[in-house]
């Protein structure tokens, strides 16, 4: 996530969850997006299950939830279930990620029904990297951006530029 926003990843959550306990430098606005926020993770530490489980995990989700809308969590890969499953009974819900076309559908359902038996609540699989020449593809994308699209007649678009909304306010 640091490297996608470009931000430094020297100080992030491992730093606060070990020790320093300030939340003014943790919490860092998104270049050009000032309202998204964003805690990067910090130096890889030896003990990422014990710092994740902490109490002071805990206590920061529960900061977190009271200062900001929508708290977003994204967790290291579903192939290491210890901080998947960790920070599963911290939040209100998980979103799996599968790769089109790399993600077994065997392990997708095999940690479903992980984090299933552990409590969690998941609201839905986001499926990645679909090749835009796929007919399927093809055929369920274009409909429904024909939908979305604006006539050449019509000056009022169908669908609100949220981003752009979102940058005005």
């Amino acid at each position: 996530m640091h490297s996608h926003f470009g931000l430094d990843n020297n100080q992030g959550l491992t730093n606060y969850l070990s020790g320093e306990k300030s939340t003014e430098n943790l919490i860092k606005s998104a270049p050009g997006l000032p309202r998204l926020k964003i805690i990067t993770s910090g130096p890889i530490p030896p003990n990422p299950a014990e710092l994740l489980s902490s109490n002071e995990m805990k206590n920061l989700i529960q900061f977190l939830k009271g200062r900001f809308k929508h708290v977003v969590i994204d967790s290291p890969p579903a192939i290491s279930f210890t901080d998947a499953a960790i920070l599963s009974t911290l939040v209100d819900g998980v979103v799996l990620v599968a790769m089109a076309g790399r993600s077994s559908i065997h392990l997708m359902r095999q940690f479903k029904q992980r984090l299933g038996n552990i409590g969690a609540r998941i609201y839905g699989v986001v499926l990645n990297g679909i090749k835009s020449g796929s007919m399927e593809y093809d055929y369920y994308g274009n409909g429904y951006y024909d939908y979305y699209r604006r006539s050449e007649t019509d000056e009022t678009p169908l669908m609100e530029d949220t981003a752009k909304q979102n940058a005005d306010d």
